[in-house]
């Protein structure tokens, strides 16, 4: 089934800190979760599978501050990533951002994570700068970021 996106709420920060333990090195606490959505202007999109009992698959988390907003953690259940739905989940965070008054979105994403830079490549994010070693925590050797910025156009 296709999953259903929907804006999250503090409801969501256990099922989000779960799926970054799977997918990240150095996953946010519940507690971690719930203070980036506490923020004020933080946008959570999540997207959950279809049914009665409904499971997370998916979140995008950021923060507007007066024009732009920052993407601070994007996530894809492994068993449904290379299907559409970060890409989904990532227009439908930019679309939110929007209406609360950002029209530029900036984010870091790490060199080596091909996926992720192919998502945002193919959505018009240009390479702004470049953060030497920036992840470290949990990885034996650490990882440049490169930071990105789009232009959000109607």
């Amino acid at each position: 089934m296709k999953p259903v996106i929907r804006s999250g709420s503090p409801a969501d920060a256990e099922a989000v800190a779960r799926l970054q333990g799977q997918l990240f090195p150095d996953p946010w606490s519940v507690a971690d979760v719930t203070a980036q959505i506490s923020l004020p202007n933080a946008i959570l999109e999540v997207a959950t599978s279809a049914g009665s009992a409904p499971d997370l698959c998916g979140y995008a988390l950021g923060q507007v501050a007066v024009d732009e907003v920052e993407l601070r953690s994007i996530g894809i259940l492994p068993q449904v990533q290379n299907q559409g739905l970060g890409r989904a989940l990532l227009i439908a965070w930019e679309i939110r951002a929007k209406s609360l008054g950002a029209n530029r979105v900036v984010l870091e994403v790490a060199a080596n994570n091909m996926p992720a830079r192919a998502l945002y490549n193919a959505r018009g994010y240009l390479k702004v700068g470049h953060r030497l070693g920036y992840y470290r925590t949990g990885r034996t050797t650490a990882i440049d970021a490169l930071v990105l910025a789009r232009a959000l156009v109607d």
